[in-house]
């Protein structure tokens, strides 16, 4: 079984250039109206973690998981997708912060 832990190891890789960071037309558009950067989205990847269990769609393969870091005075949370314990590629689909 993949706990937490696992999943926060394998984005975190990705993120420090162990693979592909991609965001999504919609993460852009949030992390805009939000004043999230890409470099605060980065660091919440790198760094963040995975306080809430990780959401598995059976249909696609897709792992969500929410990661958590606080970072530039905001706790800032960032919804990623990966595709298996051996993804390269890390796809970000929203980001936000507490105080929303």
């Amino acid at each position: 079984m993949t706990t937490n832990r696992d999943w926060e190891a394998l984005i975190h890789k990705i993120a420090q250039g162990g693979g592909r960071v991609e965001f999504t037309d919609h993460a852009w558009k949030q992390m805009d109206a939000r004043d999230i950067s890409s470099s605060m989205a980065m660091d919440t990847l790198r760094n963040g973690r995975i306080i809430r269990p990780p959401q598995v769609n059976d249909a696609t393969g897709e792992t969500k998981c929410r990661m958590e870091h606080y970072c530039a005075g905001e706790e800032v949370r960032v919804v990623v997708a990966v595709t298996g314990t051996g993804a390269n590629t890390a796809v970000v689909i929203t980001a936000f912060t507490t105080s929303e």
